[in-house]
């Protein structure tokens, strides 16, 4: 059917085959046919040389409803114009939205503002045409399996909405000056973002709990306004991992210089990258990143205030944000990283992700599941916990600081790195057990006076453990690991039951520092496994029970004090370095062995009822004074064999001096040099070249009066 007058087509009446409204011969209006509608859709012509206008409306509040297509066709080199700007109606295509085109023809439509929305159910299609959405308008797609061509023209809002689960592709570049909604007030929808194009969308995101957008793949989300964001689909519940439930926008760029983005729910993107001068603030909401990059050259803050403007203008989740990424997570040169007490979850299950924070710091960061991820460009900066649950970190000999506490239950690779404990207060947690490789490089504990670090595993440091201030404790009886220097610069070292291993292989190792009273040591073994390790120490130490040299060379501190509790064992080197070996504490035996005769400088004993043992194979030598000095007759130092009733050997030698009082001595040989002992006892005897002189320890005088007949057996000497 052909319309050519100039009046509005009757509202009266139906119709159901297509009507053409021609404008050769003049501008036409369109107006509401109320329940009638325009039945079978409407062709916008004209074949004038003139351009013509097609006005929606005609002033009152009305519904252009057709039932069907809308093709505009400008026959030949014309112009048509279809406009909804003076009257605002509310315009409803149940069809498809084309242009002819086609010899130099011009077709355009221009929307309605915000009174007057645009629905249409079927494709639609700007291709050789334009379109021109006026601020505030609402254009809304309801059909199942349409598609959205846009030709770069450009939409205000858009929604898709509708009762038969409207499903809606786009099919080239789009972009949305407004707001982008999936609405399920009339039932599930879905949005399927074209492959290889972009969407841009410049106000407020929302999908309606039912909603589905499906992302590109080759294709970029950009956010190019001050908007918020909301998925109500689903949401993350940390710590347990996201489900994929989620929509996931695909990759995302924040880049309209400058853009704020405000969460109001949970994001999942395959990546995200906010360009310089742009703001993503989470609002304390949760963001999960998959195998794309998080890429921070703008502002990322997870505060629950946020930057930039209008910062968390939708309100805060008011707990922190978890952040999930499965690839990279860089913050770039011009980046600010706001980290709040949020936690940064590397969850890449398989391949190698990397951390370059560029100087930021993060707050908690747990590394799992099953991927690497390597830390990269410099320093690494965590104010609280790092995790490492499933998969390897690869710290790639970067200098790492730690403000809380540190787990790793899974593979750590130090690579050389330089990791510092630097906790201000409180106590810290540190479980370094993992099931592959666990050492540290180098550690120090450093920053807080009050901070205490506490064991809950072995601990294995492949170069150097330093302690500046605060307090290392061993927290019962697990192992230290040191493969180089040991040095207690000024803070406290509390050993409890534990051993430190000290397993360099080669020389030059040295052990520094504060080393007695609370910071003493409780054991300590010297193992090189066969190789050259040698330590030197450079301050006097204590320990409370064995000191051991399994393999390598220990030199004692010049002329200082080793004071040991337990055993001392020298399976290689010791080098005495005119230095004193005190043994005390009489609540154990101290049992020396030797593979090989053994010198002291200087050795002293001087705590009451002291039970020694000496190595009774290989020599004892002390090369200037020997000491021994128990309290009186009832508390004497008592010398023997590490084997019952067996020869043991203690050459004193040198020009040193000689002081025993209130010793028991048995089965010993002095070699070289007779050895005066005062005031003491041997009780089983078994002793050569010593003077063991009883003095105030040897037998009483005993006055009897009476009869001595009851006295049968008593011998009196």
């Amino acid at each position: 059917m052909y319309y050519t007058s100039s009046s509005g087509f009757p509202s009266t009446g139906t119709y159901s085959a297509g009507l053409r409204i021609d404008g050769t011969n003049g501008n036409r209006n369109i107006t509401d046919r109320g329940a009638n509608g325009y039945g079978g859709g409407v062709e916008i012509y004209s074949n004038s040389g003139t351009a013509r206008e097609f006005i929606l409306g005609n002033g009152a509040t009305e519904t252009i409803d057709i039932v069907g297509n809308l093709p505009l066709t400008a026959a030949g080199a014309n112009t048509v114009s279809l406009t909804a700007t003076l009257y605002d109606p509310t315009v409803v295509i149940d069809g498809n939205i084309s242009y002819t085109g086609g010899d130099g023809s011009a077709e355009s439509i221009t929307t309605s503002d915000s009174t007057g929305d645009w629905t249409v159910g079927g494709n639609v299609n700007f291709t050789n045409g334009s379109f021109t959405a006026t601020t505030g308008n609402t254009f809304i797609m309801s059909g199942a399996s349409k598609t959205v061509t846009s030709n770069g023209q450009t939409f205000q809002n858009f929604v898709v909405k509708g009762s038969g689960s409207p499903s809606i592709s786009s099919t080239d570049a789009m972009d949305i000056d407004g707001s982008f909604t999936l609405d399920d007030a009339d039932g599930a929808i879905s949005f399927t973002h074209g492959d290889s194009v972009n969407l841009n969308i410049a106000g407020n995101i929302l999908f309606d709990g039912s909603a589905t957008f499906n992302k590109s793949t080759g294709g970029t989300v950009i956010f190019d306004g001050d908007m918020t964001y909301s998925d109500q689909t689903s949401s993350i519940d940390p710590p347990t991992p996201p489900d994929g439930s989620l929509q996931d926008l695909g990759d995302v760029q924040i880049d309209s210089s400058p853009a704020t983005t405000n969460l109001v729910s949970d994001f999942s993107a395959n990546s995200l990258t906010v360009v310089a001068t742009n703001y993503f603030n989470t609002c304390e909401y949760e963001v999960d990143i998959g195998n794309g990059n998080l890429v921070i050259n703008g502002t990322m803050d997870t505060s629950d205030t946020g930057q930039g403007d209008s910062p968390c203008s939708g309100g805060n989740e008011g707990d922190e944000t978890w952040i999930y990424d499965a690839s990279y997570f860089t913050v770039g040169g011009t980046g600010s990283f706001t980290q709040d007490q949020s936690t940064l979850v590397m969850d890449n299950p398989s391949a190698t992700d990397q951390i370059d924070l560029s100087g930021e710091s993060l707050y908690n960061l747990t590394v799992s599941p099953g991927g690497t991820t390597q830390f990269a460009n410099g320093a690494i900066d965590i104010d609280n916990n790092l995790y490492i649950t499933t998969g390897t970190l690869d710290m790639n000999g970067q200098t790492v600081t730690i403000g809380g506490s540190y787990d790793n239950d899974a593979v750590m690779n130090h690579n050389n790195a330089a990791v510092t404990f630097n906790a201000d207060t409180g106590t810290e947690l540190i479980d370094a057990d993992g099931t592959g490789n666990e050492a540290f490089y180098d550690v120090t504990f450093d920053q807080g006076t009050s901070a205490t670090w506490q064991l809950t595993t072995a601990l294995e440091v492949d170069n150097s453990l330093t302690i500046t201030d605060g307090t290392l404790d061993v927290n019962g009886s697990y192992q230290i690991n040191v493969g180089n220097n040991w040095n207690n610069a000024g803070g406290t070292f509390t050993a409890s039951t534990g051993t430190v291993v000290m397993d360099a292989q080669d020389a030059g190792n040295t052990l520094s520092g504060t080393m007695t009273g609370s910071s003493s040591f409780n054991s300590i073994d010297f193992d090189d496994s066969g190789n050259s390790g040698a330590w030197l120490f450079n301050a006097d130490a204590a320990f409370t029970d064995n000191f051991d040299i399994s393999g390598g060379t220990v030199t004692a501190p010049s002329s200082g004090t080793l004071t040991i509790a337990g055993d001392f064992t020298n399976d290689d080197g010791f080098t005495h370095n005119n230095s004193t070996v005190v043994f005390n504490d009489s609540g154990q035996d101290s049992i020396l062995l030797y593979s090989t005769n053994t010198t002291f400088y200087g050795m002293t004993i001087s705590t009451a009822t002291k039970q020694m043992k000496f190595d009774q194979t290989e020599r004892t030598i002390v090369s200037n004074n020997l000491t021994i000095q128990g309290t009186d007759c009832d508390n004497l130092v008592y010398l023997d064999s590490d084997v019952t009733d067996n020869d043991w050997e203690i050459d004193v030698t040198g020009a040193g001096t000689v002081n025993i009082d209130y010793a028991d001595i048995e089965d010993s040989t002095a070699i070289t040099t007779e050895i005066v002992a005062e005031n003491s006892t041997e009780v089983n005897e078994g002793n050569t070249n010593w003077d063991i002189q009883s003095g105030s320890c040897g037998p009483k005088e005993v006055r009897i009066k009476g009869n001595v007949r009851g006295l049968d057996g008593v011998r009196i000497k």
